[in-house]
Order: C-alpha cells, then sequence, then structure tokens
C-alpha cells in the first residue's frame, strides 16, 4: 500500500511477522485494506520500531516453540499493544507460556482468515477509539496537528507520524495546552468504549510519544508528568 494511500484513509497499523515470505505476502494482500501493514521477520521487529510504532501485531508463528515464546517476550517488553499469535502447537502448557510472554490471543493453526480478521479487529477496540478524521485539525503556538495523515508538526526537520492512540492523546493535551490534564480525564477519553485502559497504560503511552516528540525523552520539555494528577502539555511560542 502507498504511503498516501493508508495517511488518507487512517488505518490502524499493523506489525506483520512471519519467516516465511509467501505467508507475509498472503496475510499482507488480505489485510492491505484495512491496516496501515508493515511486514517482517522477527529479527527487524527493533528496526522496524524506529520508523513506526503499532496499533496491533500479528505474528504467523512458523513451529519454533521457544522462537514463539521469545518473540512474545521482546515485542511486550517494548510494546503495549495488542499482541496475536498463529500457532501450531496448541498445547495447554505452550499457549500458557505464549500468555506468559505476552501473548493477548493464541489462535490454532490453521486459521481461517476470516476469523483473523475478525479478531484483529476485536482487539483493535483496545487500541483507537474513533477514527481520527473525525477530529478538527489543530494549530497552536507553530505545532499543527493534521487528522488527514495522522501527522504532528513540532519543529522536527520532518513531521512525525503518530499512532491512532498517540493521535488522540495528542489531540486532547493540544486542546488543552499549557493546563493539566487529569489522569482519569485521559483514560475515560482514551479507552471510554472498551473500559480497557488504566492509568498505566496511559503512562506508557506517553513513554512512547516521548519518544517521538521529545528531544531528551529522559528530560522532557513538552509532554510534562504532573505528579500525582496527570499531564501537561507544555507549547511555547518559541518552542
Amino acid at each position: 500500500m502507498k504511503n498516501n494511500d493508508w495517511q488518507q484513509r487512517n488505518f490502524p497499523t499493523l506489525y506483520l511477522i512471519a519467516g516465511n515470505l509467501e505467508v507475509r505476502e498472503m496475510w499482507s494482500s488480505f489485510f492491505e485494506k484495512e491496516y496501515e501493514i508493515f511486514v517482517m521477520k522477527s529479527q527487524e521487529i527493533q528496526a522496524n520500531l524506529e520508523k513506526q510504532w503499532p496499533d496491533l501485531v500479528l505474528i504467523d508463528s512458523a513451529g519454533d516453540d521457544a522462537n514463539d515464546v521469545a518473540i512474545c517476550a521482546s515485542i511486550r517488553h517494548s510494546l503495549v499493544v495488542p499482541v496475536i499469535i498463529l500457532v501450531e502447537n496448541h498445547r495447554e502448557s505452550h499457549l500458557l507460556e505464549l500468555y506468559k510472554a505476552g501473548a493477548d490471543d493464541c489462535i490454532s493453526k490453521p486459521a481461517s482468515p476470516l476469523v483473523v480478521q475478525a479478531k484483529l479487529k476485536a482487539w483493535a477496540r483496545y487500541t483507537y477509539s474513533r477514527y481520527v478524521t473525525d477530529l478538527d485539525a489543530l494549530e497552536f503556538q507553530g505545532w499543527k496537528l493534521e487528522p488527514a495523515t495522522r501527522e504532528l508538526h513540532c519543529g522536527t526537520e520532518a513531521p512525525l507520524h503518530l499512532t491512532i492512540l498517540e493521535f488522540h492523546l495528542v489531540h486532547l493535551l493540544m486542546t488543552r495546552a499549557n493546563k493539566t490534564v487529569y489522569t482519569e480525564f485521559l483514560v475515560d477519553h482514551l479507552w471510554k468504549k472498551n473500559g480497557s485502559g488504566d492509568a498505566i497504560q496511559l503512562k506508557n503511552l506517553v513513554y512512547r510519544l516521548r519518544r517521538k516528540i521529545e528531544p531528551v525523552p529522559e528530560s522532557p520539555i513538552y509532554l510534562l508528568t504532573i505528579a500525582g494528577i496527570g499531564y501537561s502539555m507544555h507549547i511555547s511560542p518559541n518552542k
């Protein structure tokens, strides 16, 4: 899918991980009209994280039990998004290992593409509440948030592409720029349709967003934590 195609349609971002090229191409073709797809082998995950964070992860296992567990653990270490894995070994002991390592859903192979499609749609409800195209564009003190492309212009060399959840968070904070926004308010507005969010998920979302917008993520100057209360997006004319 061409970049301008998915940007105009604002689809969720899907990491599609499989060792077999034909399998990657098959799933990519099946889902290309529904997701912005990043196709990769397991060893390419970290490199892709530097380009774009996903809203969902789908793994098609090649049957290596130990590798399946390692992949799930590696992804969960970096991401707080739904991880769905297609597995050949559906013994209870192996499934329990996968869930412990970080998988959110295990689907036995061979799997119906329609079932996998339905599973992804169901889990997508936990990553965003509504399409960003429902939101207005924002511009404040040199910062600009564009729903049509899911991009944030904030003084960086190039605009930053945001996941759907990241976009919603920035939108909520920019409409209340330089003010403290309560954690409970943000959680409710980001995950209100399914009630799955909490302060920990919000903290992880803030962590990911800081890695994109902050010059030094460990010492934020824009997205500030107000201890025990919430967060504030600090935007001034010289930033």
